[in-house]
């Protein structure tokens, strides 16, 4: 059984997913493992599977399914059953020898038992033509209402909205954040408003300065931002 104090750290494992064109190379992404430490990090346990990359094969991703990318962290959230649980972001990145880029999704892995079992929820497809990744997932409420930000090709951040603790989502649309194709990550500040940390530009690859700007509405309007 879990404890509180388990640490945990959440990655991805690659397995033969190839680029052609870049020699050695392999697309980001994979398995999605688990490794636990009960003494604070001195030890650690073996690497349990908690989604594996295969778990897509006969679902239309082609001969061998895109990996699962992370890249933010695990949310404490109310669930649809009223109790608290874990969400966990992943997408699917296309890339090389593995999956069909039009196909890619994004969604959740959730735990309801502190990590004991874990289930995939949500399906996010690709809209208008842009990837949605680097998903960011945050609590707007006590009451199992989340927002999910994500990283696009578009221009802005894209938002999904959800009223059950993250088991379906809203179709995704653009937010007033700019976004020039990288990576966001959103939380919840102590006073309950939402914070977010973003590059505040359109132009694709400016990546400097780092911006905050904060929502006293659950997403619905962002303040002026700030470096």
């Amino acid at each position: 059984m879990r404890k509180k104090t388990d640490t945990w750290h959440l990655v991805r494992s690659n397995h033969n997913c190839t680029i052609p064109s870049r020699k050695d190379w392999h697309s980001p992404g994979g398995d999605i493992l688990a490794v636990t430490s009960t003494d604070f990090g001195k030890t650690w346990a073996r690497p349990v599977v908690l989604l594996p990359h295969l778990a897509g094969r006969g679902g239309g991703e082609g001969p061998e399914p895109a990996p699962r990318v992370l890249a933010n962290k695990l949310a404490v959230v109310r669930t649809h059953t009223g109790r608290k649980g874990w969400v966990l972001p992943y997408w699917t990145e296309s890339r090389g020898s593995c999956g069909q880029k039009e196909l890619d999704r994004a969604g959740l892995i959730g735990s309801l038992d502190h990590g004991r079992t874990w289930q995939e929820w949500g399906n996010t497809v690709r809209v208008n033509g842009t990837w949605l990744i680097e998903n960011t997932v945050v609590p707007v409420s006590d009451d199992a209402r989340l927002l999910q930000l994500f990283r696009t090709k578009a221009g802005n951040v894209f938002e999904t909205k959800s009223v059950n603790g993250g088991r379906t989502w809203s179709d995704p649309l653009p937010t007033p954040l700019p976004n020039p194709d990288s990576k966001i990550h959103a939380w919840l500040l102590k006073d309950g408003t939402i914070g977010v940390a973003y590059n505040n530009s359109t132009v694709r690859g400016r990546r400097t300065p780092l911006f905050f700007s904060r929502s006293v509405n659950e997403g619905g309007a962002w303040a002026p931002p700030v470096v």
